[in-house]
C-alpha cells in the first residue's frame, strides 16, 4: 500500500472510531427519557415541550381537548408515556402514540359509543370546516388529506372545504410556506388555523452534507430565504446577495451586461492562491452562481469558519456557499406561477468634461506652464465663439454621445411545483433580457434557465431524487477595449471636433459627411458603431441523481451521482476602420488596416460520484450524530482556437473566411480529487454541543508525496439559556449559545496551473537555422515547476455568542476569528543565469500571512396590531496582514498601482509617497525677476524635478533617507504603506413592513473605510496629448485660487502623479441598494378568476449613493485608468401571480 494512501493510521482510526459510535448508539437506543420543568404553562406549551425533547409530532383536535389550561410538571430522565400521565392527571385528556406523533383526545368523549354501521363497522364522518391563516384570511387551495390513504381534497376561495373520512382518521391540512397541521377526524366541523412554516428555512441551517437544527449548530453559518433576492431586479444572485451575509464582502465594479461581481469571504488570506469561495450548488462543486435563475432559489448558506467548512477539506479555506434549489413537495396540490418584470437602467455616475471653451483655456494654461507657447489665440477663441468652423472649433461631449439615456432590462419566470402520495415535482423556465448603455448596441446579454426536479419514495425506504438543468447565457462586447475601447477614448477625444467632419451642403449650411473625424486618437462613436464585437455564448447542462436508503431508524446511506457540462464559445470580429481627413483624404496608415476574427472553444465535463452513511439517534437526553462519505470528482477540460486576417467578406463571420495569418492552437487538461471524510455531532440535554469533522483529500494536482492533506475541526457549543440558574431571564432571554470552533482548512487553488510541480515544454516557432534565417518550430522550457509544493494550510480559531430575546423577536449574533495561512505560496527570487524570469519559478510554501476580524448581526420581527416589520442590521471587518515572506525579498507587484508585499503590511497595499498638500509662494525663497519663476524651494524634491517644480504643485514628505534619519532628498527611502484596497467595516440595513396586502422594503449597504486609486485619464487632465480635463478639475492651482484641490495644470505632466496619498480616494459609501414597494390583492378579489395570490410591485436597485469618491467613478470602482463600463441604477415594474 502507498504511503499516501487514505488508510493510514490516522483514516483507519477515524473509520473505526465512526463505526464503533453506530453499534454502541443501536444497542443503547431504546425507550426515549426526557428532563422537563414546567411550571405554570398553557397545556398547548407543555405538550410542545415534551414533543421536542422527545423529537416527535403533536395532534390534537381544540374542539375536545382544552389546550388554554395551566399545567406543571418537573421530570427528570423519566420515559416520554410516564411524563405524560403525570402531567394530564387529573384532566380529562388521553393520549396515545401514533408512528412518530403523539395524539391527545378528550377521554369523555372517547369512552362514547363510537358511531358503527349495521355491521359493527364504523362510520363515515362528513367533515367540513374552513382553513385561514394567522390573521384569519382563507387560504385558498390548502390541502385536506387523510393519512395514510389516497383521499382528499382542496379548500375553495372562501377557504371552505368538505370531506367524508373514516371516524377517528387523522386529517392533515396542508399548504405551500406553512406548517402542516394534523388533527383526529371526530366532530363534523374542523376550522384550522395554518401558521408559516419557519421550520425549514429558520430553525433548519443548510450545512455540509446535510442540515442541523440552527440551535445545534456550533461553527459560523450564515443563510439568506429565496424572499431576501426574490423580485429584485438583479441580473445575477451574487449581486443579490450584497451585503446580506455578515462577513461577506462582495464587490460589483460594473454594470455590464453579464458582468459578475467578486465574493470574498471573512478577508483576503493568500497572496498567490484565488481567493474565490467553494460554491456547491445542490451539494455538487463546478457549477457557476451567477448562471442560475434567481428565482430557482431555495436558500443560500455560507460556511465561514473551520467547524463548518473542513468537511470540504482542500477547496474550503476561502469560505464555502451552499446553495439549494427549490423541490416539489409531496402531498402537495399542483401550484403555477409566474414573475416578471419590466424597467431600464440609468447609470450612478459619469464623467463631466469641460466645454470647448474651458477645455482652450486650460490647454493654454498647461502648455504655458511646461514652457510651450499658447495653443490657442484669441482668434481661435473668436472662431469658437463663432460657431462657423466646426471642423476645428465644436463643442462635443463624448460622454454624452456615446451613452444612452438608459438601457432597457427584464426577466421573466415561469414555475410549476407540486405532488402526489409519494412523489414531489419542480419545474422552472426564467428568461433575462439586458441592454448596453453604450449607443451601437455592443453591449448586451440574454440568458435561458430551465431546471426540473422530480423526487420519489419507493417502499417507504428508498428515495429517488433527479434534477436537470440547463443554461444558455448570451454576451455580447464591443471589439475593442482598454485604450482603445469606448470608455477611454471619450476622455481622450478633443471636445474641439465634430462626431462626423463637417460639408458644405448645397446651401452653403455645414453638415455631417460620411466620415467620422479623427484626432489624436480614434473617434470613439466610430469604436461604439464600427469596431465590431466579441460574442460568448455559454451552454451549460447539468445532471444530479440522488438515492437514500433508509437502512433502520435513524441510519441511511447515501448515493450522489452528478455530470456538469460546460462549453463556451467565443467569436470575435473586428473589421477594418478606415479614418479620413476632414477634406475626405484616407490616411496613409488605411493601407495597412486589416480586419480580424478569432474563435475559440472551451469544452468541460466535471463528474462527481459520492456515498455517505447518516447516522441520527436521540437516547433520552443524548442526541448523537455521524456522517462518514466518500467522493471522488473528476475534470476533463480542452480548449481549441484559431484566428486570421482579412476576411473575404465582413458579414460572414467565420474562420474559413479569413485569407492572411493563419493561428490556431489548443489544449487539454485533466484533473482529479478523491476524498474521505466524517462527521460526529453530539448534544446533552440541548446544552452542551460538540462536533468534530475530519476530511482526507487526494488531488492530481501535486506530486505523489503531497498529493494526501488532513483537515480536520473541533467544535463546541453551550446553549447557556437553558441552564436553571438562566431561568430568571426567561421573561426576556429566548435562548443563548456561546459556540468555539477550531480546525484546518486546505487551499489547492493556485490559478491557471492544474500541474505546478511540473516543469513543462512548449513549442515556439522562434528559432532560425541555416543560412536562411528562417524561423522553425523549436522546443524550450519556460517555467520552472516545483515537486514540493502542495496545499496551502489554514488555521482558524473562531468564538461566537447567538443570543435571542423578547420570544425571538430580537436576535444578536456575534463572531470574533483568526485565520493562519501558515504554507502560503510566495515565488523565490532566481539569479538570471537559470534562464527563466521570477515570474515562471514555481511558487514554494513558505509565507505566513494572519487575518483577523469580527462579525455583527442584529435583526428584529415583531406585528403591532394588523401591521407586521422587520429590521436587521449586520457589520464586519476583516484586516489581513503578511508575518513571513519565508526569506523572498519584498516588492512592488504592481508599479500601476503601487501594490506593495512587505511583512507588517495589508495583501496588496498601496505604496508609495506621503504629501504635504500643494506648494505655496511662500514655500521658495526667491523669484527669478527675468523668467518669473520661483527657485529655491523650502521643501525636499524628487531629484529629477529640480526647475520644474513652482507654487501648485504636490509637495512630497521626507521620511527616511539610507541611514535611516530624513535626507532632504525624496527617493525610494521616503516611500511608506498608506492604504489598503481590502474594505473595511462592510455594513447593511434592512427593513420591511406589511399591513393588509402593501408591503414594503428598503435595504441600504455600504463600506465604512476603503481606500481607491484613480489614474491616467480616470483622474488626471494633460498627462499627454489627451486626457480631457473634466469639471473636477477647474479647481485647480492658480495664483488666485491656492487652497485647490487639484495641482497646477502641466503639460505631460509626470512630477505631480508619482504614486502618493494625494491622490488616495476615499471610496467609502452608503448605498439605497434596493427600495420596493408592493400590493398584494385580496384573496376575495382574484379567485373567481383562478387565481390563488396576486402581487404587483415597483423595486428600485442602486437608487441613491452618498460617497465622497471622485465624482466620476463608483466607489466600487476602486481602481481604473477610465476602461470602466458605469455601475446602473436600476427601476422596474414586476407582477408575481400564483394560480
Amino acid at each position: 500500500m502507498e504511503k499516501d494512501s487514505p488508510f493510514s493510521s490516522t483514516g483507519r482510526r477515524c473509520i473505526v472510531t465512526l463505526m464503533c459510535i453506530f453499534v454502541t448508539a443501536f444497542v443503547y437506543a431504546q425507550q426515549q427519557k426526557i428532563s422537563v420543568s414546567i411550571k405554570e404553562l398553557p397545556l398547548k406549551e407543555a405538550i410542545s415541550q415534551i414533543a421536542e425533547k422527545a423529537s416527535m409530532n403533536v395532534a390534537y383536535s381544540k374542539e375536545f381537548v382544552d389546550t388554554s389550561r395551566k399545567v406543571s410538571l418537573e421530570v427528570k430522565d423519566t420515559e416520554v408515556n410516564k411524563a405524560l400521565t403525570l402531567l394530564l392527571k387529573g384532566t380529562n385528556i388521553g393520549f396515545r402514540f401514533l408512528d412518530d406523533s403523539i395524539l391527545f383526545y378528550n377521554k369523555e368523549y372517547q369512552n362514547k359509543t363510537e358511531p358503527v354501521d349495521s355491521q359493527g363497522e364504523k362510520k363515515e364522518l362528513y367533515v367540513k370546516g374552513k382553513v385561514t391563516d394567522e390573521n384569519a384570511e382563507p387560504i385558498i387551495g390548502a390541502t385536506v388529506s387523510v393519512k395514510g390513504s389516497t383521499t382528499g381534497t382542496i379548500t375553495d376561495i372562501n377557504g371552505q372545504y368538505s370531506i367524508k373520512v373514516p371516524y377517528g382518521s387523522t386529517l392533515r391540512y396542508s399548504y405551500v410556506g406553512y406548517r402542516e397541521e394534523s388533527v383526529i377526524a371526530k366532530a363534523t366541523t374542523i376550522n384550522v388555523v395554518m401558521k408559516e412554516n419557519a421550520v425549514s428555512l429558520e430553525d433548519v441551517v443548510v450545512v455540509g452534507y446535510g442540515v442541523q437544527k440552527k440551535v445545534n449548530v456550533t461553527g459560523a453559518v450564515s443563510m439568506v430565504k429565496a424572499e431576501a433576492i426574490e423580485n429584485r431586479p438583479i441580473t445575477n444572485v451574487t449581486t443579490g446577495l450584497q451585503g446580506l451575509l455578515p462577513g461577506v464582502s462582495i464587490v460589483s465594479s460594473s454594470g455590464q451586461p453579464g458582468a459578475v461581481p467578486s465574493i470574498n469571504i471573512r478577508g483576503t488570506g493568500t497572496i498567490n492562491s484565488s481567493t474565490a469561495p467553494l460554491i456547491l450548488i445542490d451539494g455538487v462543486a463546478g457549477g457557476d452562481i451567477n448562471l442560475l435563475n434567481p428565482s430557482d432559489i431555495e436558500s443560500v448558506s455560507v460556511l465561514k469558519d473551520a467547524a463548518s467548512s473542513a468537511i470540504y477539506g482542500a477547496r474550503a479555506a476561502n469560505g464555502v456557499i451552499l446553495v439549494t434549489t427549490k423541490k416539489g413537495e409531496k402531498k402537495e396540490r399542483v401550484v403555477f406561477q409566474y414573475n416578471g418584470y419590466a424597467g431600464f437602467q440609468t447609470p450612478t455616475a459619469l464623467p463631466e468634461l469641460v466645454n470647448g471653451r474651458e477645455y482652450m483655456e486650460l490647454s493654454n494654461e498647461a502648455m504655458s506652464a511646461a514652457g510651450f507657447s499658447k495653443p490657442y489665440t484669441q482668434e481661435a477663441f473668436d472662431k469658437y465663439d463663432s460657431g462657423l468652423y466646426p471642423n476645428e472649433y465644436s463643442n462635443t461631449d463624448w460622454i454624452d454621445e456615446i451613452y444612452k439615456s438608459r438601457a432597457f432590462q427584464t426577466g421573466h419566470n415561469v414555475s410549476a411545483r407540486g405532488g402526489s402520495e409519494k412523489t414531489g415535482f419542480f419545474m422552472s423556465y426564467g428568461f433575462l433580457d439586458q441592454d448596453g448603455l453604450v449607443v451601437g448596441d455592443g453591449y448586451s446579454s440574454k440568458r435561458h434557465n430551465a431546471r426540473i426536479s422530480v423526487n420519489t419514495e419507493v417502499y417507504d425506504r428508498l428515495k429517488l431524487t433527479g434534477q436537470m438543468s440547463y443554461v444558455d447565457f448570451y454576451k455580447k462586447d464591443l471589439g475593442y477595449s482598454g485604450t482603445s475601447g469606448v470608455f477611454r477614448l471619450s476622455q481622450r477625444m478633443s471636445p474641439l471636433l465634430p462626431v462626423m467632419w463637417q460639408i458644405p451642403d448645397e446651401n452653403g449650411r455645414m453638415v455631417d459627411s460620411e466620415n467620422w473625424s479623427y484626432g489624436s486618437v480614434r473617434n470613439p462613436l466610430q469604436v461604439a458603431y464600427e469596431s465590431g464585437m466579441e460574442e460568448r455564448k455559454t451552454r451549460v447542462l447539468n445532471g444530479i441523481f440522488n438515492a437514500d436508503l433508509k437502512i433502520i431508524d435513524g441510519l441511511n446511506v447515501g448515493m450522489q451521482y452528478s455530470a456538469n457540462i460546460y462549453t463556451r464559445q467565443v467569436d470575435e470580429f473586428n473589421p477594418k476602420m478606415l479614418s479620413y481627413y476632414s477634406d475626405g483624404s484616407p490616411l496613409k496608415a488605411n493601407e495597412d488596416a486589416k480586419d480580424y476574427i478569432s474563435q475559440s472553444h472551451l469544452d468541460v465535463m466535471t463528474q462527481t460520484l459520492q456515498f455517505t452513511m447518516n447516522f441520527n439517534r436521540t437516547i433520552g437526553r443524548h442526541e448523537l450524530g455521524a456522517l462518514m462519505g466518500f467522493s471522488q470528482e473528476w475534470e476533463n477540460r480542452s480548449t481549441l482556437g484559431a484566428t486570421r486576417d482579412n476576411v473575404m467578406v465582413e458579414d460572414i463571420h467565420v474562420i474559413s473566411a479569413g485569407m492572411i495569418n493563419f493561428m490556431n492552437s489548443g489544449t487539454k487538461d485533466e484533473w482529479a480529487l478523491r476524498s474521505y471524510f466524517g462527521r460526529v455531532n453530539y448534544a446533552f440535554d440541548g446544552k452542551y454541543l460538540f462536533e468534530a469533522n475530519l476530511r482526507a483529500d487526494g488531488t492530481s494536482r501535486f506530486a505523489k508525496g503531497n498529493r494526501w492533506g488532513y483537515f480536520p475541526s473541533f467544535s463546541a457549543g453551550w446553549n447557556f439559556s437553558r441552564e436553571k440558574f438562566m431561568e430568571f431571564a426567561t421573561s426576556v432571554l429566548s435562548s443563548g449559545k456561546l459556540r468555539a470552533s477550531w480546525g484546518e482548512l486546505g487551499n489547492q487553488n493556485i490559478p491557471g496551473n492544474y500541474y505546478p510541480y511540473l516543469s513543462p515544454i512548449i513549442t515556439e516557432e522562434s528559432y532560425p537555422i541555416g543560412a536562411s534565417n528562417t524561423p522553425v518550430m523549436g522546443l524550450w522550457q519556460n517555467k520552472i515547476g516545483n515537486p514540493d509544493i502542495k496545499w496551502e494550510t489554514i488555521r482558524m480559531l473562531n468564538f461566537g455568542v447567538d443570543l435571542s430575546f423578547l420570544n425571538n423577536r430580537l436576535n444578536v449574533d456575534f463572531d470574533w476569528y483568526k485565520k493562519e495561512n501558515i504554507d502560503a505560496l510566495v515565488r523565490p527570487d532566481v539569479p538570471a543565469i537559470v534562464g527563466v524570469s521570477s515570474s515562471n519559478v514555481g511558487y514554494v510554501n513558505l509565507g505566513k500571512i494572519d487575518v483577523k476580524g469580527w462579525e455583527l448581526n442584529l435583526s428584529w420581527r415583531d406585528k403591532i396590531g394588523s401591521v407586521n416589520y422587520n429590521l436587521g442590521f449586520n457589520l464586519s471587518d476583516a484586516r489581513n496582514k503578511i508575518t513571513d515572506l519565508g526569506g523572498t525579498p519584498e516588492s512592488l507587484t504592481s508599479t500601476a498601482s503601487g501594490s506593495y508585499r512587505r511583512v507588517g503590511d495589508p495583501i496588496g497595499a498601496f505604496y508609495g509617497y506621503l504629501t504635504d498638500g500643494l506648494a505655496q509662494v511662500y514655500d521658495f525663497e526667491s523669484v527669478n525677476t527675468t523668467t518669473g519663476k520661483y527657485q529655491k524651494p523650502k521643501f525636499p524634491l524628487v531629484a529629477s524635478q529640480n526647475g520644474i517644480v513652482q507654487p501648485g504643485d504636490i509637495k512630497y514628505r521626507d521620511i527616511s533617507g539610507p541611514d535611516g534619519a530624513p535626507d532632504g532628498v525624496i527617493d525610494d527611502y521616503d516611500k511608506v504603506v498608506f492604504g489598503e484596497k481590502e474594505p473595511h467595516y462592510t455594513y447593511a440595513i434592512k427593513g420591511g413592513l406589511e399591513w393588509k396586502g402593501i408591503d414594503f422594503s428598503f435595504y441600504l449597504q455600504g463600506v465604512g473605510k476603503v481606500a481607491g486609486y484613480l489614474e491616467d485619464e480616470a483622474r488626471h487632465a494633460f498627462i499627454n496629448d489627451y486626457s480631457i480635463p473634466k469639471k473636477e478639475h477647474l479647481d485647480r492651482w492658480t495664483p488666485m485660487n491656492p487652497n485647490a484641490s487639484y495641482p497646477r495644470l502641466y503639460q505631460s505632466q509626470e512630477h505631480n502623479r508619482l504614486f502618493s496619498d494625494y491622490w488616495k480616494e476615499d471610496a467609502s459609501y452608503l448605498r439605497l441598494k434596493n427600495i420596493q414597494i408592493g400590493y398584494r390583492f385580496p384573496a376575495r378579489m382574484v379567485a373567481p378568476l383562478g387565481i390563488n395570490s396576486l402581487r404587483v410591485y415597483a423595486s428600485a436597485d442602486n437608487l441613491f449613493t452618498k460617497t465622497d469618491y471622485f465624482g466620476a467613478y463608483d466607489p466600487e470602482v476602486r481602481t481604473t485608468s477610465g476602461d470602466v463600463y458605469p455601475q446602473v441604477k436600476t427601476y422596474v415594474f414586476g407582477l408575481s401571480i400564483t394560480f
